[in-house]
């Protein structure tokens, strides 16, 4: 069908892929938090990432995933504090996320050697 054929050229990058699904469904938390995740792949402290993370939290404040790429986003923008508190809402919500712990240690000590 004409769909079908459409939605596989979406295929050709995680990217368009998330963002297509962005076009038919604006306000799903995991499309936009797909899709600011492989913009950060490219570039870790995107603002159009940083925005589209702050809406999906909007809509599902406790959305672990959000959290987490939204936490990464302070962190390498050297907001260890803002950091810290993101990287542990999102431990709340899936306390045995090995790279959120990974993470907050990596955020903690960054500020502790200040």
């Amino acid at each position: 069908s004409k769909i079908t054929i459409s939605r596989c050229s979406d295929w050709k990058s995680d990217t368009a892929l998330f963002e297509s699904a962005l076009a038919v469904c604006p306000e799903s938390v995991v499309s936009l938090t797909l899709f600011a995740a492989s913009i950060m792949r490219h570039d870790r402290t995107n603002a159009d990432a940083a925005k589209m993370l702050d809406t999906a939290l909007s809509l599902t404040p406790t959305d672990p995933d959000a959290l987490y790429h939204r936490a990464l986003i302070s962190y390498y923008q050297k907001e260890h504090f803002a950091a810290i508190k993101t990287f542990q809402q999102s431990l709340a919500g899936r306390p045995n996320h090995a790279k959120t712990r990974l993470f907050l240690g990596e955020a903690l000590l960054q500020l502790a050697h200040g």
